[in-house]
């Protein structure tokens, strides 16, 4: 009887555990769509806020049951000694922005002691794995299909946000889709997954026809995304992505070209195709922008933007007709001699921050008014703008300290993942799938600050992924 109880209560503490995931991943979801920006800033502190504090209260549930009932702690010593020298960092920041630094410290507790460790410990069920990948895909199918209609109606929504230095901006503006989403960087590399995590269901879950077809569909609709999101960031993780995917493929999942002896040669044809593979991606992605750009003009709708821009202009010359297909050439990067997008200069900039706290860093939340306050002439300081790198943002944020702990973490995942991949095991459709969501995160933390110290869709994305590669490592080690 007590048996029973007690496998009851741990069954319900698991659903719990999963809804809570599935409800913070739609949550964050939610803050990428424009539309959310509009809403009064006390919904979104309310909604965090409730939410937050149940996640505190698992976090708190868990820690009470290592204290009182011996439960082991299953924590990664070097996350944990991580969280410690932020904690570090905020105390010695105290001046500025501490609450915020502290809510950061909360999240992160959450994320990295919580749902990695939940995740990376084997304890999720198929139910949350499966779940989990389907909110991205219809959510990213509804939204991207939203802003490819943007496209084709020219739909065009621009406003000034208090809360942030760039305004809103919805639809197709400046020769970029932003479409339902606040930033088509972020959305394209989203794409870029969704397409994962499509042909990982579509490949080896998926039994139905209507499934197949509508995750057929979601991958054509993901891919128009990112064409004319003009995300030059999601087709560099499109291309890295669909090359490493299919060689890992060929390589890892089952015994490909057998007609070839000789392994160096078999090895040259799966890494030329992969190659062109990853070409051919990028190819599809120039085909659907010159298919896409003649066709508001093909269904009658009026290039109103263009219009717009080019009033006076066309006026002088008799009103003569518009140019039947749309531009999709980013203004800001082709007009632009910085190949970085000013991404250079912020780095610059943030590492001169970095150079005045080089041991704890600067607190993550603390940069902007702390260059405003020490040093106005910084770049960051005029214009307040993210740094646009996870790994500057991380040694600006955390020090030398910090970033060390961190980089020890990411070589011991990294070590015990190349030991699974290079080994003569067999690796399940599974497990490439995770590791290409992590990869396609990682790379896009070049440009974004997606990755370390961020609660936002795309960090709960990696943290999990990343757990389950550990958990799979960890498992095939052992055997």
């Amino acid at each position: 009887m007590e048996k029973n109880f007690f496998n009851s209560s741990i069954k319900k503490e698991q659903h719990f555990t999963e809804l809570y995931i599935i409800i913070l991943y739609f949550a964050y979801l939610l803050r990428t769509l424009g539309a959310y920006s509009l809403l009064p800033s006390k919904i979104d502190s309310l909604l965090f806020g409730f939410i937050g504090l149940l996640g505190g209260i698992l976090l708190l549930r868990d820690f009470i049951q290592i204290i009182f009932q011996n439960k082991r702690p299953g924590y990664n010593i070097w996350l944990f000694l991580f969280l410690v020298s932020v904690f570090v960092t905020t105390a010695i920041n105290y001046q500025y922005s501490f609450l915020g630094n502290v809510k950061v410290i909360i999240w992160q507790a959450i994320y990295l002691l919580f749902i990695y460790k939940y995740f990376n410990s084997g304890s999720a069920s198929n139910w949350i794995k499966t779940a989990f990948k389907w909110t991205m895909i219809i959510f990213a199918f509804i939204s991207s299909l939203i802003s490819i209609i943007m496209f084709i109606m020219q739909y065009q929504y621009i406003s000034p946000l208090t809360i942030r230095q760039n305004p809103l901006r919805i639809g197709f503006v400046e020769n970029r889709l932003f479409g339902a989403y606040i930033d088509p960087n972020y959305a394209g590399v989203m794409a870029v997954i969704v397409i994962i995590f499509s042909i990982y269901l579509l490949y080896v879950v998926s039994k139905s026809v209507m499934s197949k077809a509508f995750l057929g569909l979601n991958i054509f609709v993901q891919l128009s995304y990112i064409a004319l999101s003009g995300s030059r960031n999601a087709q560099i993780v499109l291309f890295l992505v669909a090359t490493i995917g299919l060689m890992l493929f060929l390589f890892k999942t089952s015994h490909h070209f057998v007609i070839i002896n000789n392994n160096f040669l078999r090895s040259i044809v799966i890494i030329v195709i992969s190659c062109l593979f990853g070409i051919l991606s990028l190819g599809s992605l120039q085909l659907l922008k010159t298919g896409y750009s003649a066709v508001p003009a093909a269904i009658g709708t009026v290039n109103n933007i263009q219009n717009n821009n080019h009033k006076s202009e066309h006026q002088k010359d008799n009103d003569p007709e518009l140019d039947d297909e749309v531009s999709l050439e980013r203004k800001d990067v082709e007009e632009s001699k910085d190949v970085s997008n000013l991404r250079f200069t912020i780095w610059k900039n943030a590492l001169e921050i970095f150079k005045k706290h080089m041991f704890f860093g600067m607190a993550i939340k603390s940069i902007h008014e702390y260059a405003i306050n020490e040093m106005p002439n910084n770049y960051l300081a005029k214009t307040k703008l993210a740094v646009h790198s996870a790994y500057i943002n991380l040694l600006v944020s955390t020090g030398i300290i910090g970033t060390t702990l961190m980089i020890i973490f990411v070589l011991q995942e990294l070590t015990q993942c190349f030991r699974v991949i290079f080994s003569k095991r067999i690796l399940s459709f599974e497990y490439i799938t995770y590791f290409l969501t992590v990869l396609a995160l990682a790379v896009s933390g070049l440009f974004q600050n997606e990755i370390f110290l961020m609660a936002t869709s795309s960090a709960l994305v990696f943290w999990i992924c990343l757990a389950e590669i550990d958990y799979f490592d960890n498992k095939s080690l052992k055997e």
